[in-house]
């Protein structure tokens, strides 16, 4: 204790505290690095301290109520001060020495330097938030705490124990993932996310949190409806399965799985632009945002055009953690992707189909060997000449009869029926 104030009985008492390190007995000894790390823990205390108070455990450890606390953060790294000659030091101007004025300078500063002052928060409270957004388009959700009286608290935390502001996903659509920002430091007492995405359409649950070691605060479920993405956008989100286990593939390293992918496209398509770059288990799926430098939705389709005859051609390899995965699929959507065999393959049994539409709706070709392996989803393909039933769906299935032996048989299958598993 440094200073003490007068003890007023309705206010109580003040104290100034000063945390410092120990005096140095050695100055020669003093380096850049050990100045660095001095100040270092200085700031460390500065957090604990300021950590205290905000979450009440302060008068718990003094055993008295504690009003309010300034404090001045320290420095980090500290500023080294001028070194000057004796010659230097002792040259007077306007009455002064150069080192007395130095020195005056010195206190002037640390007096109007940041003393912050400490409020204690009591609530967290959330401004603003969506209800509809379309697909890929920013949203925002704004937060600030507070204290008792309704004060806005200026200063949450300090370094490493500074409080934020984060969003997740509680519900939603299948592989519906955040994208953007999700976490933001406080700034002046406000949460602001401004830079918050979603990669599907549907309905979600977001959840919006403090983030502190504190688990006091409530935290709030904000329900957001996500909508088609715009026709005119520039984006186009792309999805990329690869061959291979997930886990062994990315082994634990998933950020430096995210920076691989970011390289290995960017170098790839340099001429392309990948952003919110995502991946996750279903063999080896890889997400990510693809646009250009023209920002024009033809520009867009036409890149994704390109990667799409890559993926056809079979271009596409990845090679992480000394392993390779070769791609077995890609779609230009987020909706179920297509095989690269199947957009080869489809064009042949669509005209087997139409062909054996003209005999009510079934056709069967023998004598020639047909080389299909995999069965075969369609889309938008519309009911065959002589069908009784819509496709209502505009999706339809083309299976390869896999009893055949040396005869291929093909089936035509309107929406609503399904092969059993």
């Amino acid at each position: 204790i440094v200073a003490e104030g007068r003890k007023r009985r309705s206010a109580g008492q003040e104290f100034l505290v000063e945390i410092a390190n120990e005096p140095i007995q050695d100055e020669e000894s003093m380096t850049e690095a050990t100045v660095e790390t001095m100040a270092k823990d200085l700031e460390q205390a500065s957090e604990k301290l300021i950590e205290s108070v905000q979450k009440g455990t302060l008068g718990d450890a003094l055993d008295a109520g504690v009003g309010d606390v300034a404090v001045e953060v320290p420095e980090v790294p500290p500023k080294a001060p001028e070194k000057l000659s004796e010659e230097d030091a002792g040259r007077v101007t306007d009455g002064q020495t150069f080192a007395q004025k130095q020195e005056k300078q010195t206190k002037a500063k640390a007096k109007s330097q940041g003393v912050v002052k400490i409020l204690v928060p009591s609530a967290f409270n959330l401004l603003d938030k969506p209800d509809k957004v379309e697909m890929l388009s920013n949203m925002e959700v704004h937060s600030k705490v507070v204290t008792k009286d309704g004060e806005v608290v200026p200063l949450l935390g300090v370094g490493d124990s500074a409080w934020g502001a984060k969003v997740a996903v509680k519900s939603g659509p299948e592989h519906g993932r955040l994208l953007g920002t999700n976490e933001v430091k406080f700034i002046s007492g406000y949460g602001n996310l401004t830079d918050v995405r979603l990669s599907r359409k549907g309905s979600y649950v977001l959840t919006l949190s403090l983030d502190t070691s504190d688990p006091a605060y409530d935290s709030y479920d904000l329900e957001v409806e996500i909508t088609e993405q715009s026709p005119d956008s520039p984006l186009q989100r792309v999805v990329f399965n690869f061959d291979g286990d997930y886990s062994s593939f990315v082994d634990q390293d998933s950020e430096g799985f995210s920076s691989y992918l970011k390289t290995y496209l960017q170098e790839k398509y340099p001429d392309y632009y990948f952003d919110d770059i995502d991946h996750y288990a279903g063999s080896i799926v890889v997400e990510t945002t693809v646009s250009t430098s023209a920002a024009t939705r033809e520009d867009t389709l036409a890149a994704v055009s390109t990667i799409n005859q890559d993926a056809a051609n079979s271009n596409l390899q990845l090679s992480f953690n000394g392993k390779t995965a070769k791609l077995s699929s890609f779609s230009e959507d987020t909706k179920p992707k297509s095989s690269n065999v199947v957009a080869i393959v489809v064009p042949i049994l669509v005209a087997f189909m139409l062909v054996g539409a003209a005999f009510g709706g079934y056709y069967k070709y023998t004598n020639r060997p047909v080389n299909v392996d995999l069965p075969v989803r369609m889309s938008h393909v519309t009911k065959a000449a002589g069908s009784q039933e819509d496709n209502k769906s505009g999706e339809g299935n083309v299976y390869y009869n896999e009893g055949a032996t040396t005869d291929a048989e093909f089936t035509g299958v309107s929406s609503g029926q399904r092969r059993p598993s």
